[in-house]
């Protein structure tokens, strides 16, 4: 059924009335970053045989803050659907947020070098940049720019397929 959404998304998101394609975003849009996206059998192999081996975990949580020390990296996060806190030391961590969404233009500087330049901002749902029908980027002053052309999830907004 994804792969049905995944091959008319497109046009099911852009038939929504921004008040529904807020609603979307705010109460289903990590389940469809999770969702979305695909690996190649090769490599969901590979992350398989680590998980089995105890040497990867998958875990939903915030992080709320980070260290080195004694060697390894030690995360502060709270645990999806948890008030608390849980402290873990890692060799190594792998952030899969996905893109930044609305917060691109504070955690990116180049992105936020852009909008200070006025070639690019927010969309209205506040998913990624806001872009025109071939990928321009829209400025500040509400028009597509020359300047810039997007690509991928910068153009999540509008296209959400």
């Amino acid at each position: 059924m994804l792969d049905a959404v995944r091959r008319r998304g497109q046009a099911i998101w852009q038939a929504l009335p921004l008040a529904e394609q807020r609603r979307v975003v705010r109460h289903l849009r990590a389940l469809w970053d999770v969702h979305r996206f695909r690996i190649a059998p090769q490599i969901a192999a590979v992350l398989d045989r680590r998980v089995a081996e105890g040497r990867l975990a998958y875990r939903a949580a915030s992080i709320v803050g980070a260290e080195q020390a004694d060697g390894c990296i030690r995360v502060r996060q709270r645990l999806r659907g948890q008030r608390s806190l849980v402290v873990d030391a890692f060799d190594s961590v792998i952030v899969t947020t996905g893109p930044a969404h609305a917060d691109v233009l504070r955690t990116n500087t180049a992105i936020a070098a852009l909008e200070r330049m006025g070639l690019v901002r927010l969309d209205p749902i506040g998913l990624a940049l806001e872009t025109d029908s071939q990928g321009r980027a829209v400025g500040t002053s509400g028009r597509p720019t020359d300047r810039f052309s997007s690509a991928g999830h910068w153009r999540a907004a509008a296209l959400a397929n």
